[in-house]
């Protein structure tokens, strides 16, 4: 159209006919879907390569591709310190600490036996068995001597929050008749050599001292520094 002056003036676009050629969106979409998702399609590869792009302002951002085990490796250690430090030294959050372990744990949480009869009845005889034998080896399952059930339970904890990790380690012990040969043992992950990891000279890989053996990941190899044990340790382990 022409203009007062002679000039051709020129409309703005419609804000409607914005909405229609936004992709993915409006009238394209319902009309001409393939074209629509060949755009968006389109537009994303572009985003992806200019990602990838070395000029102008992204030269100079080439950060070094690392992964994830190996960002956990090199923080670990540090904030694991500064977790123990405010457990240790903090009231405040020792005493959190301590009540959400008095409040998950109390004095151990134990499990209830609900073992059937051929009829389909609760068996009364096996049931009080099973948890007499169980509440006998709860007080002898520490391999230290020193702890119970319901203390196992309470450090381990306490370590999930200071450590965020523990390992069990299992151990059987015949020295006393009639009681389930099943021990258990809290180990820290600082004891572990945590310089033993990647793939090893004979084909195995390993993750901060734990060496898995075999197809299963329950037999592993414990590779604890030579400060804390000087032999390897082949067990069972829980994390």
């Amino acid at each position: 159209m022409g203009g007062a002056n002679g000039t051709t003036s020129k409309k703005p676009f419609p804000q409607n006919l914005r909405q229609l050629h936004r992709p993915g969106r409006g009238a394209l979409s319902l009309l001409a879907p393939a074209r629509a998702a060949g755009f968006v399609y389109g537009r994303n590869m572009y985003r992806s390569f200019a990602a990838g792009s070395t000029l102008d302002m992204d030269q100079n951002f080439r950060p070094r591709l690392r992964s994830g085990d190996a960002d956990v490796k090199k923080a670990y250690k540090l904030v694991a310190a500064r977790c123990r430090d405010q457990a240790e030294n903090n009231s405040l959050i020792s005493g959190a600490i301590d009540r959400v372990c008095n409040n998950v744990v109390r004095s151990g949480i134990y499990p209830k036996f609900k073992f059937r009869t051929a009829a389909g009845k609760l068996d009364r005889e096996a049931n009080t068995k099973w948890r007499q034998g169980f509440m006998r080896w709860s007080r002898y399952c520490d391999i230290t001597g020193h702890g119970i059930y319901g203390g196992l339970q309470k450090l381990g904890l306490r370590h999930m929050w200071t450590d965020g990790q523990y390992l069990i380690h299992r151990v059987y012990d015949t020295s006393r008749p009639g009681i389930c040969l099943l021990r258990l043992e809290l180990l820290e992950f600082d004891q572990l050599d945590a310089m033993v990891d990647g793939w090893l000279a004979n084909g195995s890989v390993a993750r901060k001292g734990v060496l898995t053996m075999g197809s299963t990941s329950l037999s592993v190899l414990l590779i604890l520094r030579q400060s804390d044990s000087a032999a390897v340790k082949k067990t069972n382990i829980k994390t």
